[in-house]
């Protein structure tokens, strides 16, 4: 697996599980998780190069999921 495929799927499930969640703006999920708007936007778009383990933790902790439901 690429880098590139491994971020589009990461990217594709923060923003499903956002959803499914009722955080309809990036904004919502970014202050509740205490991340920026702009880092969501980032994750979210593929547009990341790296996303850290802790902001990725601090994502799912809000939408009620585990750091593992985003790789599988």
């Amino acid at each position: 697996m690429t880098e590139e495929l491994l971020n589009a799927i990461i990217g594709s499930k923060v923003k499903r599980y956002r959803h499914e969640c009722g955080y309809k703006r990036q904004e919502d999920l970014a202050k509740k998780a205490g991340i920026s708007r702009s880092s969501i936007a980032a994750i979210e778009g593929n547009n990341h190069r790296c996303i850290t383990i802790y902001n990725l933790y601090k994502i799912a902790k809000v939408l009620g999921k585990e750091i593992d439901d985003f790789f599988i």
